[in-house]
């Protein structure tokens, strides 16, 4: 209570919490000179912002790699580069396995604007729309996967495995995608969780 009697304006816990998780990280980078890292959007751009005022030395760094819930921005993944002096790799994954990403020798266009493309060349890549139709390239549906290293369904549970893959075996992944010319995707927005729907 001192503090707001004082003007001080209070921070909510959660975010002191995070504050002190990012600045240790930030020292960890620096005392076991890592190489890489993997980050959450919200988590990079906190680090982003701290990185100057808590002076660690993150040099070792050559690749941030980020992924996970929401997406980093544009403007928020041009910063990495300069800020961390590394190469940014952006991710898309989920449980199940699907998995893709920028490639260290993607044009910069590519790294800052979207999540990459399949890792694995043998993954099957649709974008579709409510009905399940193919959209064109360019605009926004739902990511489904299929592949070799993909689940086909849940183990005893039919009924979740009929919301969450199509009856030709792909996974309805709950994310809105839009696809570029180069077949790199581009995440917009996320569906409720068709996997785990009631």
């Amino acid at each position: 209570m001192t503090s707001l009697l004082d003007g001080c304006t209070p921070w909510p816990a959660e975010f002191v919490d995070r504050y002190r998780a990012a600045a240790a990280c930030l020292a960890a980078v620096e005392r076991e000179r890592v190489t890489v890292t993997f980050l959450e959007p919200g988590d990079a751009r906190l680090r982003l912002d701290l990185l100057p005022s808590a002076q660690a030395d993150v040099s070792s760094l050559r690749l941030a790699q980020i992924g996970g819930v929401g997406s980093l921005e544009r403007a928020a993944a041009a910063r990495v580069g300069p800020v961390l002096g590394c190469r940014l790799q952006q991710v898309f994954g989920t449980a199940e396995g699907v998995l893709a990403l920028t490639r260290p020798a993607d044009p910069d266009e590519t790294v800052l604007g979207t999540r990459g493309r399949p890792l694995s060349p043998d993954v099957e890549i649709r974008v579709v729309d409510a009905d399940g139709q193919d959209v064109p390239e360019g605009v926004s549906g739902e990511l489904l996967a299929r592949g070799p290293h993909l689940p086909r369904g849940y183990y005893r549970a039919p009924d979740r495995t009929a919301r969450a893959f199509t009856p030709d075996g792909c996974l309805r992944t709950g994310t809105l995608v839009r696809r570029t010319p180069a077949g790199d995707l581009v995440v917009t927005g996320h569906l409720t969780d068709v996997r785990f729907a009631p």
